[in-house]
Formats: structure tokens, sequence, C-alpha cells
């Protein structure tokens, strides 16, 4: 829907387009009527915080950074204190999937979400980019299903024409699709996933139905010399003398 029906807190690897994704749903939500919060736990990014504040500027939305588990934690649990009903987007660092500690970390923040009130209770939701390595974007889809994910959001299936991969992945990690990334820009930059509109991006991409470049013009072809016994019609009788 248009609307969140609640929090999020959005996990990707570096380039999946987590922070982008917020604006674009954040974006959605007050064309909708819906006033959101958004939180940046990503502190490790050089200009991370200024970015979602740039977003947020335009959407005329609150930006609030968290430094950590504990800290975001204490903010949602004060946010339930203070009956702060409106949905919140956070934004997590990029994981690397390949670093333990980063791991550990995004984990750790995906925990701080499970609090013992259910009205504060954040889903996590994967973020993952088409037309990445198919055995990175398994790697992803494994990493969010351990997490406690059931939904991921593709972004950039504007920028492949291959979108095979990724379904393979996610089928792999039985996640459903809640969003596609179909657009760069924040106002209708996402579309709701459903069957009839999966099936026609993957017509749509599909090489066979890519339209077809027009016939060229035959060049006039420069004047050959016959190879020796051959006439130039092509016949194997000997040319005369």
């Amino acid at each position: 829907g248009e609307q969140l029906p609640g929090s999020i807190m959005l996990i990707g690897a570096p380039g999946a387009g987590k922070t982008v994704t917020a604006a674009k749903l954040a974006a959605r939500a007050v064309l909708a009527g819906q006033q959101v919060d958004i939180i940046t736990a990503d502190a490790v990014r050089s200009g991370a915080l200024a970015q979602s504040k740039a977003y947020a500027d335009v959407l005329n939305q609150d930006v609030a950074e968290v430094r950590g588990a504990d800290e975001l934690a204490l903010m949602l649990d004060t946010r339930a204190e203070l009956g702060r009903s409106r949905p919140c987007i956070i934004d997590t660092p990029a994981t690397n999937l390949h670093d333990r500690a980063e791991l550990d970390h995004t984990a750790r923040l995906v925990q701080a979400c499970r609090g013992a009130d259910t009205n504060s209770t954040v889903e996590p939701i994967g973020v993952i980019a088409a037309g990445g390595d198919i055995e990175d974007m398994a790697e992803a889809a494994q990493f969010f299903a351990q997490l406690g994910c059931r939904r991921v959001i593709i972004s950039r299936t504007d920028a492949t024409k291959r979108l095979g991969g990724v379904m393979a992945a996610l089928a792999t990690a039985r996640l459903a699709v809640a969003e596609f990334g179909i657009k760069p820009y924040l106002a209708g930059g996402l579309v709701a996933a459903t069957p009839s509109r999966l099936a026609d991006m993957t017509l749509t991409k599909s090489p066979t139905s890519a339209p077809q470049p027009s016939v060229l013009p035959r060049r006039a072809s420069a004047s050959v010399t016959p190879l020796a016994g051959a006439s130039p019609t092509g016949s194997t009788e000997p040319t005369s003398a």
C-alpha cells in the first residue's frame, strides 16, 4: 500500500540502495498523507547522515541518528513510552557479507528492534540490487532469511535487463518480493510487487521482446575478381580466354 502499515528496517550490502529506498518509501507515505520518522543507524559511512537529512528536508520530515544497537533500542522504547504512533523507517549501515564484525553488528541492530511491546516491533526488510552477481545475491538472500526477513525490495530494476538471477536467489531463500525499484526519483520510484507486474517486467526485458533494429540498406558491393577457373556467376565451367 501507499502508506506504511508499520515500522521497517532496511538491510543490504554496499550499493544496494537502502538510503534511496528509505527516501522513496517515505516520499510515497507523505504523498499519501502519512507522516513518518526516518532513523539512520549508519554512523560509519561518511556523509550518510547528510544524505538522509537532504532527502528528509525535501519531504519536510525528521531524521534521527543512532550509534549502535543500544541507542536504537533506547530510542524505540522511548517512542513507545511517548505514544509515538507514526511509523519509522530505519536505514542501517551497509553490511559486508564477508566481514564477521559487520554481520554481527547488523544482527544486533535487528535484535534491538524486537522489543517486548508488539506495537514498537520493527520488521526487517532486505534490499537487493537487481543485476548483480548471482552467487553474491544468493548469499545476501540467505543472510536476510537468517535475520528473520520475510520480504525483500528489489532495487535498480530499471538498470538491468535480467531479473532471473535475483528471482532465483530469493526463491532459494524462500523470500517474498515486496517492492520493485523502477525509477531513480523519489516520487514514483517504487511499485508494489505483484505477479502480473513481475510477468510484465520479465517479458518486457526479454531479449526476444526487444525492438529489432531496422534493416540497413545494402551497400553497393565492390567488384570482385573471380577466382581462377570460376565464372562470375558461380559456374564451375572455365572462363573463356
